[in-house]
């Protein structure tokens, strides 16, 4: 498996489904759920935003994925998760087993006293990581689930307290949780709801046969191996341009980029020029807006956003309003987009997801973006300059032609997915011809599906 291969994994992960969820990873991405589900609803600035929220703030605890609904092999996840659940506590405090006993039964009697996770029928507390990061001591525990939820044996839970907190202390309240133990599981460094001065670390752990190799960005080239094995911890203080993966024997089992808290504003002159170049029209305040609110999924993009195409649109469900349609190169390939809707009647809103292998904001490129939110027949096109005529060919061979009027419309196309899409000009000549992409380009991966 090629470099761009295992990056796009992750990649593939972090651009669909997304929702919140308990810890910095699993904000990003819903890991059973999104092989071969690329381009579902981004949601629009609604979800980006919340992205772009998810790595500063403590996001309540939602359900985890359900493995009935998992194309990958499910059993060879749970495998590496019961893996985690029994490997040895990592960290410098865990040498002190003294300590780590002492946490985990004070966790086990405020969970047997409904303190915290009354819902949770916990048989045991294993303690996975414990150590001071920072000025912050941080535990990760799997929870062993005499009745499973959602179909995982193991739960997880993360706790965090001062530097040098006794296992009292730290066991005192629950930082986050999750129904599920990921193979890769992690945890924020931080107190309160934007940590230390709005910048957070993090603790990512593996299964204790794995090793954490890190690169950095945005080439993501040159793994080298972290020093401490099957974890890595950083401060809110020390957290690089980087990306992990997760090697177990030989095989890369998964990858992931580190948070981002802050991205560059772009300058004057670029939105400028950026405005001036973008199909459509978009007025400055929105395209500033949609381009830092994009952005904020960090270091899956390997430089900055582009304005694609902006202006008025008659939105299924929801009616007229304003669109934005934004796009970033990613991390080994690609552009990955979002068309963030604004319904006049500001009641929902949000729009589909893409991707490309060639730049979108180009005038000459053809974009086409399935809203698999609302109906597989409703796609978004843009069109190349120049266009008069979409023509679109469906996969059983139906040949339609639309006019076009401006630079993007709204076509209703059976099976759009699969159909093949044409900007002709006025004399009937071919300017450019588009498909959806079956995935990203080049992109495959391993997700803990082998033992």
């Amino acid at each position: 498996m090629t470099v761009d291969e295992e990056v796009g994994t992750a990649l593939r992960r972090l651009a669909e489904d997304l929702r919140p969820l308990p810890d910095a990873y699993g904000r990003v991405r819903v890991r059973q759920r999104l092989v071969r589900r690329r381009r579902r609803t981004l949601a629009g600035l609604t979800v980006i935003v919340a992205l772009a929220a998810a790595w500063a703030v403590g996001v309540p605890r939602t359900a985890a994925p359900q493995p009935a609904e998992t194309p990958i092999a499910w059993d060879a996840v749970k495998t590496w998760s019961a893996r985690l659940a029994t490997s040895p506590a990592r960290g410098g405090v865990a040498q002190d087993q003294t300590y780590v006993r002492a946490l985990s039964a004070q966790i086990m009697d405020k969970i047997k006293a409904k303190t915290y996770l009354p819902e949770f029928d916990v048989r045991a507390v294993d303690v996975l990581f414990v150590d001071d990061v920072g000025d912050f001591r941080v535990a990760i525990v799997a929870l062993d689930m005499r009745t499973p939820h959602y179909g995982w044996p193991y739960a997880s839970a993360t706790f965090k307290a001062a530097r040098g907190a006794d296992p009292a202390q730290l066991a005192g309240t629950v930082a986050d949780y999750s129904d599920s133990l990921q193979p890769m599981t992690s945890a924020d460094v931080g107190l309160g709801s934007y940590g230390d001065g709005g910048r957070r670390g993090i603790v990512v752990i593996a299964p204790a046969s794995c090793r954490f190799q890190t690169a950095a960005w945005p080439a993501v080239k040159d793994w080298k191996p972290e020093p401490t094995g099957s974890y890595l911890a950083r401060t809110p203080q020390s957290v690089p341009a980087e990306w992990y993966r997760v090697v177990c024997g030989s095989v890369v089992q998964d990858a992931m980029p580190a948070p981002r808290f802050s991205v560059p504003p772009h300058s004057a002159a670029d939105l400028t020029a950026q405005l001036h170049n973008v199909r459509g029209q978009v007025s400055r305040t929105d395209a500033e807006l949609a381009l830092i609110n994009f952005e904020s999924a960090g270091y899956i993009y390997s430089g900055p956003a582009k304005l694609v195409w902006g202006g008025r649109m008659t939105w299924p469900r929801y009616g007229p309003g304003k669109l934005v349609v934004v796009a970033a190169p990613m991390v080994g390939g690609g552009w990955n987009g979002a068309a963030v809707f604004e319904p006049d009647a500001n009641v929902g809103g949000g729009g589909p997801g893409f991707v490309t292998v060639d730049d979108p904001s180009r005038r000459d490129s053809l974009v086409v973006a399935p809203l698999r939110d609302l109906a597989d027949h409703d796609v978004l096109v843009i069109v190349p300059d120049g266009t008069a005529t979409l023509r679109v060919v469906t996969a059983a061979g139906v040949v339609t032609s639309q006019p076009v009027t401006g630079s993007a419309l709204l076509a209703s196309v059976d099976q759009a997915s699969s159909a093949t899409y044409t900007a002709l000009d006025a004399a009937g000549k071919e300017l450019r011809t588009s498909r959806v992409p079956p995935d990203f380009p080049g992109f495959g991966g391993n997700l803990w599906s082998t033992r």
